[in-house]
């Protein structure tokens, strides 16, 4: 018999996967633009089942991510900081584990000083507070391009952090059907 867990998971929400919810995905000029992720029914079943959780205080933005939110879906970042509980203090002890984690993958680091990314501050609130990302990245392996920082999947891998995609979140929780 399974066991029930002990206590709900909280989710901490990566830009990428509110983008491709909702369809915004950025492509180069010159590019076709990729399919859709969801179709509207899929995306309306997501979107009511993420709200839920942002009500129950289980979707978390921290506030890298809320940045380009407000650059790339404003509409997204609307809906989820309505409610309360949405927020991730920055501790000095999450600043200590941003610093380490940044020393341990230096390759994390910003070529540009004044840009703050949200993938180290995603993996260290996530370590501190026993959160689980959800991300549209990929790891690696599955990845056709090279990237040129690690991706989160991988990071998180190697550091113990669960990290899933908000497809495989809609999937557990019964929004959508399983593949």
């Amino acid at each position: 018999m399974t066991q029930a867990p002990l206590f709900d998971a909280c989710y901490l929400v990566d830009a990428s996967s509110l983008i491709d919810l909702d369809g915004l995905n950025r492509y180069a000029s010159g590019q076709v633009p990729p399919p859709l992720s969801y179709t509207p029914q899929e995306r309306a079943l997501v979107w009511d089942g993420l709200l839920r959780l942002a009500r129950d205080g289980r979707i978390k933005l921290i506030r890298q991510v809320k940045g380009e939110l407000e650059r790339w879906d404003r509409a997204a970042l609307d809906r989820l900081k309505v409610y309360r509980g949405h927020r991730v203090p920055v501790t000095n002890d999450l600043r200590r584990r941003y610093t380490a984690l940044l020393n341990k993958y230096p390759e994390l680091m910003p070529r540009d000083p004044a840009y703050d990314p949200a993938d180290p501050w995603l993996i260290v609130a996530a370590q501190k507070y026993g959160f689980v990302i959800v991300t549209e990245e990929l790891a690696k392996a599955a990845r056709k391009s090279r990237a040129k920082t690690p991706p989160i999947p991988d990071i998180c891998g190697r550091e113990g952090v669960p990290c899933k995609s908000l497809r495989k979140l809609a999937n557990e929780e019964g929004w959508l059907p399983p593949p």
